[in-house]
């Protein structure tokens, strides 16, 4: 099966710059064991479930980032500010066990708390 191979091609394009919105969805095509981390040999059950949900701001915050906004414009859009949403952003990451914008919006929309 190609998916792990595939799904750490398109992390990489991810971080070179490739549309963050589109990439995503492709991403989220892929089945749980191909979006995690293809290096990793054994996944634990604890990095597909979310420890503590979301909060209502972070859900926010998330569907901003799904539509490709930067932290400026998010601050802009909710009226906080900048380090008020790298602080969310970090949290979300956390929650979802992941690093990444890209990652956070794929694994947000295996778990069913962003459509496709």
């Amino acid at each position: 099966d190609m998916g792990p191979n595939m799904a750490r091609l398109l992390y990489q394009l991810a971080e070179g710059g490739l549309e963050p919105v589109y990439l995503a969805r492709v991403l989220a095509a892929f089945d749980e064991s191909a979006m995690d981390d293809p290096l990793k040999s054994k996944e634990s059950v604890s990095t597909t479930l979310m420890v503590e949900p979301l909060t209502q701001r972070e859900l926010e915050i998330l569907k901003l980032l799904n539509a490709g906004q930067s932290n400026q414009e998010i601050a802009q859009a909710l009226v906080i500010s900048p380090l008020t949403v790298k602080r969310h952003v970090s949290n979300i990451y956390t929650k979802l066990g992941v690093s990444g914008r890209i990652k956070a919006v794929t694994k947000a929309k295996a778990l069913g708390i962003l459509s496709l």
